[in-house]
């Protein structure tokens, strides 16, 4: 998912992009409207959704983003929307196998956001002029063996006009949880 302004994605992400794009999300429904609901409001700049593994959170909240992404309602809310996955492990058809990105640690994630400010921003606005959707799936691999590096990550990492949505299979000190 990306810039809505710049274009950086060849093409919108479409329904059956998405591993669920066949069937959709069934049994989703409520918790999907109330979490963009939120998103629409932004009392809170962190919200998590926090669950058993294999339960459906990286599927809900690329539901979620794709909709902010396809849906002028959410122009005003969001400038850009940027997805980053800390998966570590991919089922195949070859059996599982490591996976390794620069979202492989909080420190490539905030590289990879302060790169994509510097070609997003405009030469006459900040990066606090944006209003990014950020989201983050399978945080619990990050901050499993540091707990204390994510406050330290949000705290200089996100303005007060954006929003961090992550997935974890533990809870998020100070989010929304769903």
């Amino acid at each position: 998912l990306a810039d809505r302004r710049a274009g950086l994605s060849s093409r919108p992400p479409q329904q059956n992009d998405f591993e669920f794009g066949g069937t959709g999300l069934i049994g989703r429904e409520k918790i999907s409207e109330e979490i963009k609901s939120f998103l629409k409001r932004k009392r809170n700049n962190l919200v998590s959704i926090v669950a058993p593994g294999g339960t459906g959170k990286t599927a809900l909240a690329l539901s979620i983003l794709n909709e902010v992404t396809q849906t002028p309602d959410y122009l005003e809310a969001f400038t850009d929307v940027l997805f980053f996955s800390a998966k570590e492990e991919a089922l195949g058809t070859s059996g599982v196998t490591q996976i390794s990105t620069s979202s492989s640690s909080l420190e490539g994630i905030r590289t990879a956001i302060s790169e994509y400010l510097s070609t997003a921003a405009k030469p006459h606005e900040s990066s606090e002029g944006l209003k990014l959707l950020i989201c983050i799936d399978n945080l619990e691999t990050l901050i499993r063996d540091k707990p204390d590096e994510f406050e330290q990550f949000y705290e200089d990492v996100i303005h007060d006009n954006w929003l961090l949505l992550v997935t974890s299979r533990v809870a998020v000190n100070n989010s929304k949880g769903f």
